[in-house]
């Protein structure tokens, strides 16, 4: 083991930083299959893959020999995984660092990562993290294999899982022995030979125009969808949507947008596993990416009267008869993505034009699809109006404008202009048009393709039935590859940098913190980071948090202790000693993500004090039984500042308070706001700010303690500040650990009746290199 030179400011760090030592690892070649022993509950980070120049393609596999016994493969490219055994396996940080990974519940895992993903197969050293979450040792193998070409892997159908009570899917349909007449191409003797045949040159097909990188499974149910001359065929959907959230516990950085719902199959296509694989704890023996359902009065006398389901497999079958590949194509390619999560009228519980909810109490997230959808009224110029961003009632007029909800994706546009007479047009009429008819109709309405506008192509995704039986996804096929299926360029993940500031959100002013990068020179690595979470307690009195670690792909992923913590509540003992809150009703975790900010709800809230120009993060949190998502942004980003002492200060001989400190552009001088963390009589943390818009060295700056609100609570229109005490400084400027600075601070918490404390010429250092305001 190692022990990183420490940061004594709120924290003594003697013995919780420790990091496993990263030994040279064992690089794993192709065809030369490594075979180990993992203990038990255990986790290690001792392999590593060399891509040569040229490869397309690699897939990494794990497997255990007792396929029942449940491991995880995590793979990450240039910078190694750290492994940290504070309070055992800290898998949760090992997953936060992961940019693929494989997590399904027993013991067959692996990813297929090519340079068609957003985070792109790279020449170079990729390295690997296992965990063993088996009681005892298990015997494993890990082997990789490369490829100068993408692979294509099959979409498939699933007969004969029926389900269970809470899931059942009648499976009657596929075996029906009524006598059938092979029919173009089609050659089964049985009318449920026939569909399974119909439906395998379905998924073929399809496979054949997408190129899957990962399988894609379908399962196949019969049900009763309505009678008569007008009724449903089929319907499918994705079985499963997932999105990249750290602050829900969803870290997939794989997939191309940020705080976006993707279908499982176009999600698997990105992050290079399956569905069950994606999502930990899931069996893969009953996991589909898609769920699709048949009608099953559509051969019978109460469907379409003398008309029933085409099964040929070419398209020259009766233009009455719906064409069962045709509709199979349609159904599945609306499971693998060509959907949006807007209530067209199906969903009751929430009013009509309204977001779909997933999860509750999650945040309501974009889709995919609708990312990329426009309302396009004469009035709003060529690049419409973000068809997510606008009101509910504003999304009503565009699902009923017939000819104003367009699609806006780049590949969707493209096919658009092979499709039709409208392919050169400027913006918006290039973009794709979507079915908008009024009044609207839930089912058709937004998911399908306007009707007669994309007429040189035989079009799939049009609503109703489709009498020409098109073998091609035609325009669909653009919209897809928008929404996670790219096969001819990837849209590249790239990671946001982590500038040192004080952040706060407009919308809990107040609250905030105090985030800096730790000079290397101190604590002899790149990429650590201090964090001061400033806050409030239920009574709305000022308390304080800390937590540190390193930014890995624009995230700020901070240790656990050896409670179990990344967000510590430090109390300072009668000894004078600084130690954490250990009690167990005490929970802190936080994580910040730089990357992608702007998508999550919280910043794209319309508040009028939101900054989207500059930098931006989402943190999450909890802390006790309550949690939360904040968008945070700069307090002030300096741009004229002559001395920079934007830092994070503290006495080298005594833990459990410190200063932040941020200059700014100040009035006939430098501005210096301050942040004094210390401990009241009875050890609790406490802060009070101070500010001085010309500060100079030796001048007395009073101290403020300011009263607030629960971070749970309502934002009140004005908090309540007094004088609490004085700061008085005398700082050498030069970057972090020069000595000879100096700080005398009188405060008394809640005036005396919390206690003071004092502090006279304590000598402080500079923990964080001057950055004029950023890294």
């Amino acid at each position: 083991m190692i022990m990183r030179t420490c940061v004594l400011w709120f924290v003594l760090c003697a013995g919780s930083t420790l990091a496993m030592a990263q030994s040279t690892p064992v690089l794993v070649a192709p065809g030369v299959p490594q075979t180990f022993d993992m203990a038990a509950s255990s986790a290690t980070t001792s392999f590593a893959v060399d891509v040569p120049g040229g490869t397309r393609s690699i897939r990494v596999a794990l497997t255990a020999a007792n396929p029942s016994h449940d491991v995880d493969l995590l793979i990450r490219y240039s910078r190694p995984f750290e492994l940290r055994s504070e309070g055992g396996v800290d898998d949760v940080f090992l997953f936060d660092q992961a940019q693929y990974r494989s997590a399904s519940a027993a013991g067959e895992e692996y990813v297929v990562i090519t340079d068609r993903n957003p985070v792109a197969l790279t020449p170079g050293r990729w390295h690997i993290a296992l965990i063993n979450y088996h009681a005892s040792i298990v015997n494993a193998q890990l082997s990789v294999s490369f490829d100068t070409q993408l692979p294509v892997a099959a979409i498939s159908m699933v007969f004969d899982d029926a389900g269970d009570s809470s899931d059942p899917c009648d499976i009657s349909g596929w075996n029906d022995a009524t006598a059938a007449t092979p029919v173009r191409g089609n050659s089964g003797s049985t009318l449920g030979a026939q569909r399974r045949l119909a439906a395998q040159e379905a998924a073929r097909l399809l496979t054949d125009q997408l190129k899957p990188r990962v399988p894609v499974r379908v399962r196949g149910c019969w049900k009763n969808l309505g009678e008569g001359n007008s009724l449903t065929l089929a319907q499918a959907g994705p079985n499963y949507f997932f999105v990249d959230d750290l602050g829900t516990w969803a870290h997939l950085p794989g997939l191309e947008r940020g705080y976006t719902w993707f279908a499982a199959a176009a999600a698997a296509q990105q992050v290079g596993t399956t569905q069950c694989r994606i999502i930990g704890g899931m069996s893969c023996a009953t996991a589909y990416e898609v769920d699709a359902t048949f009608n099953t009065t559509v051969d019978g006398p109460n469907g379409l009267g003398a008309r029933g389901f085409d099964y040929g497999f070419t398209q020259t079958g009766a233009l009455n008869d719906p064409s069962f590949v045709t509709v199979t194509m349609h159904e599945i390619a609306h499971g693998l993505g060509f959907v949006g999560l807007i209530n067209t009228g199906f969903r009751a519980d929430q009013p009509l034009g309204s977001k779909i909810r997933l999860l509750n109490n999650a945040p309501l997230y974009d889709d995919a699809y609708g990312a990329q959808t426009r309302w396009t009224p004469a009035d709003v110029g060529s690049s419409g109006l973000s068809f997510l961003a606008i009101t509910d009632e504003q999304r009503v007029s565009a699902l009923t404008s017939l000819v104003h909800l367009r699609f806006a994706g780049e590949n969707a546009i493209a096919e658009a202009a092979l499709a039709s007479n409208f392919g050169s047009a400027p913006a918006p009429d290039n973009f794709l048009w979507l079915y908008a008819p009024s009044p609207i109709e839930g089912g058709s309405s937004y998911s399908h393709v306007a009707n007669s506008r994309y007429t040189l192509q035989p079009q799939m995704m049009l609503p109703g039935i489709i009498s020409s039986g098109p073998r091609d996804l035609g325009v669909g096929k653009g919209v897809l590859k928008d929404v996670g299926w790219r096969t001819d360029g990837a849209r590249t993940r790239s990671f946001s940098e982590a500038p040192s500031f004080q952040y706060f959100d407009p919308t809990r002013s107040g609250h905030g913190i105090d985030f800096r990068r730790i000079s290397p020179a101190l604590v002899g690595v790149d990429s650590e980071y201090f964090l001061g979470f400033y806050s409030y307690d239920a009574q709305g009195k000022p308390e304080w948090y800390v937590a540190s670690g390193p930014v890995i792909d624009g995230v700020f992923v901070p240790k656990r202790s050896v409670n179990g913590d990344s967000l510590l509540r430090m109390l300072f003992t009668a000894d004078g000693r600084s130690v954490e809150d250990a009690s167990p009703s005490y929970n802190g975790q936080i994580r910040i993500d730089f990357n992608d900010a702007q998508f999550h709800p919280a910043c794209a809230d319309g508040n009028a004090a939101r900054r989207l120009d500059g930098p931006l993060a989402v943190m999450s949190y909890v802390i006790g039984g309550e949690s939360g998502q904040w968008c945070m942004q700069p307090v002030v980003i300096p741009t004229q500042v002559q001395t920079d002492v934007s830092s994070i200060w503290a006495d080298p001989g005594e833990a459990g308070w410190g200063i932040a400190m941020q200059s700014f552009d100040g009035i006939g001088g430098d501005g210096l706001f301050t942040i004094l963390f210390y401990p009241d009589q009875q050890g609790l943390p406490r802060w009070g700010i101070s500010q001085a818009v010309n500060f100079t060295n030796g001048t007395s700056i009073d101290v403020m303690q300011v009263n607030g609100y629960c971070r749970s609570c309502p934002m009140p229109a004005e908090q309540t500040s007094f004088r609490v005490g004085s700061l008085t400084l005398n700082l050498v400027s030069g970057g972090a650990g020069i000595a000879g600075s100096r700080v005398t601070v009188d405060a008394s918490f809640d005036n005396a009746a919390g206690g003071s404390f004092r502090r006279t010429q304590a000598a402080i250092l500079s923990y964080s290199d001057p950055t004029l305001g950023g890294d």
